[in-house]
């Protein structure tokens, strides 16, 4: 009888411990997610625009994104070009902070991060 008991406690620690770290996780997966809000393309700071003429030429702007990180703007653009789509962060002194082939980045991960507003 007391190994029926130990072994039904064993159990239900467990039980207990491992939904306890599945919902650990899925709140660390909800606070690290980076979320964007999308913006007309017209109300671009002139600095961002500047980069995207100098810096991508053949390129066109086909959606912008913004988001606050430590007290700073980062502006999200997609850019639409005859080689394909190019997705940059910059910030908003128009300086480049990461630059990245579309095709590396899912169509669905981009819609993740991306909050619409209404």
């Amino acid at each position: 009888m007391k190994k029926l008991l130990f072994t039904f406690i064993a159990l239900f620690s467990f039980g207990v411990t491992a939904n306890y770290a599945v919902d650990s996780k899925e709140l660390v997966i909800q606070t690290t997610q980076d979320t964007f809000k999308k913006i007309e393309i017209k109300d671009l700071p002139t600095a961002i625009t500047d980069l995207v003429k100098n810096e991508y030429e053949s390129n066109t702007i086909d959606e912008a994104f913004i988001k606050e990180e430590q007290g700073k703007k980062v502006y999200k653009l997609v850019l639409k070009g005859k080689d394909g789509n190019i997705t940059i962060l910059c910030n908003e002194e128009g300086k480049l902070i990461e630059d990245k082939q579309a095709s590396l980045v899912t169509e669905e991960a981009e819609e993740s991060e991306v909050i619409e507003e209404e």
